[in-house]
């Protein structure tokens, strides 16, 4: 695990070195880099925090953000220089014609790898997939990753998305908003 931790580590800070390899050699880039509550992004805390960033003369700053949903406006307006998006969000933001360009993927799910939870509001008589329709479900953006994969389950599952409200969450308004009865169920990645 610690060696799978060093070689994020080292290939988050090639992929930003790429980014800046057109400052002074002498001079310390300011890098702000925008990301959200998932586990994938644990790579950069890491090079920070072991100098791998200092290193190479870059100055990073690390910004949570409350969602994919905002990443890509803070790219455009300069907010964040990288930012940290499921593929969905990245394709629909080129599909839209906002001029982005991937850097590198920060990991990779198979066939059977549990990497997200469907969390039910306390009260709700949930026992299978069927017993979630006509629910109100809580994603972190409409298009995410996290809305992808829900209904790429539930059509593994028999169950036809179009029954379903989606509603965006942003990750840190999602516990309050499930409690209130706002939304019936939340989606939510690893952290």
């Amino acid at each position: 695990m610690e060696m799978h931790k060093t070689i994020a580590a080292w290939l988050t800070l090639a992929t930003i070195v790429l980014v800046v390899c057109g400052a002074r050699a002498d001079a310390q880039t300011k890098l702000v880099i925008g990301y959200t509550s998932l586990g994938d992004v644990g790579t950069n805390f890491v090079a920070k925090e072991e100098g791998f960033f200092a290193n190479h003369k870059l100055d990073v700053e690390l910004k949570a953000l409350r969602g994919g949903s905002v990443i890509v406006p803070g790219l455009v307006v300069g907010e964040i220089q990288v930012g940290t998006l499921a593929p969905p969000v990245f394709l629909q933001a080129v599909d839209g014609g906002i001029d982005l360009t991937a850097l590198t993927g920060l990991s990779v799910l198979t066939k059977g790898m549990k990497s997200a939870a469907v969390v039910a509001r306390a009260g709700l008589d949930i026992k299978s997939p069927a017993d979630l329709i006509g629910r109100r479900t809580g994603v972190s953006g409409i298009g995410s990753i996290s809305e992808v994969l829900y209904r790429e389950w539930l059509r593994q599952n028999g169950i036809d998305a179009k029954k379903m409200t989606f509603i965006e969450v942003p990750f840190p308004s999602m516990r309050d908003l499930l409690r209130s009865g706002r939304v019936d169920v939340i989606i939510i990645p690893d952290p």
